[in-house]
C-alpha cells in the first residue's frame, strides 16, 4: 500500500487550475457630469452632481471536494501518513459547481469516499468553480460654494448598489458515517427533499454570501 507517485501519476493528479485561477476578471469604472437644469430655482438642488461607478465581474474560484472518514487517516488509506492523501471518489458528473439552489451547489450524489490501497488517483483538483462575481458600486456626489472660500460636499455611496445575491462560499466537504457505513452525513437535504435544521451548511450548501447593499452619507464643510 502507499506506492508513491511518479512523474506521470504527479501530473495526472495535480495538473489542475490553481485555486485561485479566475478565468476571466474585468473592472471597469466611469465618472458622468449629470444634465443640468435651466430654471434657476431648480437648479439650487439638481444641478452640479456627479454620478460615479465600478463595476466588477469575473469568473469563479476552482475548487475541489474532500471528505471526512471518522477514525480514519490518510495511513488507512494509502498505507503512508502524511505523504499521499487519498482523494474523493466521483461517481458522476457533480456539475459546474455553482447552481441557484443555496442547499445544493453541485450534486452531491456524484461522489463517495475513497477505499484503502489508494495512491491518490481518484480525482483531480479545481474541477469545479464557484459563482461568479458581478457587483456595481455606485457614487453621488456635490459640492457647492457657499460664500468666499466655503465649501460644502455631499457624498451618498452605494456598495453593490443593484442588491445582487452572489454565493461566493460552499462547504465542500463530504462527512460519512463511518469507513463501513459510507452513508453521508452531513447533507443539506433528507431523501424526500427536505431541509435538515442542523445541516442547512452541510454538504453542497452555501456557506458565505457577498455584502449585501450597503450606504453611507457624508458631508464635509470647508472653510
Amino acid at each position: 500500500l502507499g506506492a508513491p507517485r511518479n512523474d506521470e501519476n504527479q501530473r495526472k493528479a495535480n495538473y489542475m487550475p490553481l485555486s485561485y485561477d479566475r478565468t476571466h476578471t474585468l473592472v471597469t469604472n466611469f465618472v458622468w457630469a449629470l444634465p443640468g437644469v435651466a430654471n434657476k430655482a431648480a437648479g439650487i438642488l439638481l444641478n452640479d452632481w456627479q454620478l460615479s461607478g465600478v463595476f466588477t465581474a469575473g469568473s469563479g474560484a476552482p475548487f475541489s471536494v474532500t471528505y471526512s472518514i471518522p477514525g480514519v487517516t490518510a495511513r488507512n488509506l494509502t498505507g503512508a501518513q502524511g505523504l499521499e492523501s487519498a482523494r474523493i471518489v466521483m461517481t458522476g458528473d457533480p456539475g459546474g459547481g455553482c447552481s441557484d439552489d443555496p442547499y445544493k451547489q453541485f450534486d452531491t450524489s456524484a461522489f463517495s469516499t475513497p477505499q484503502s490501497g489508494s495512491i491518490g488517483l481518484e480525482s483531480g483538483l479545481n474541477y469545479m468553480r464557484g459563482c461568479s462575481d458581478r457587483t456595481l458600486n455606485l457614487s453621488l456626489s456635490r459640492s457647492v460654494s457657499v460664500g468666499g472660500s466655503r465649501e460644502l460636499s455631499v457624498r451618498i455611496d452605494a456598495f453593490n448598489a443593484l442588491n445582487t445575491v452572489i454565493f461566493n462560499s460552499s462547504n465542500a466537504t463530504l462527512n460519512v458515517a463511518s469507513y463501513t457505513n459510507r452513508t453521508p452525513s452531513n447533507l443539506a437535504r433528507n431523501a424526500s427533499g427536505e431541509l435538515i435544521p442542523a445541516n442547512i451548511r452541510g454538504f453542497g450548501a452555501v456557506t458565505g454570501v457577498a455584502a449585501p447593499r450597503t450606504m453611507q452619507l457624508t458631508a464635509r464643510f470647508r472653510f
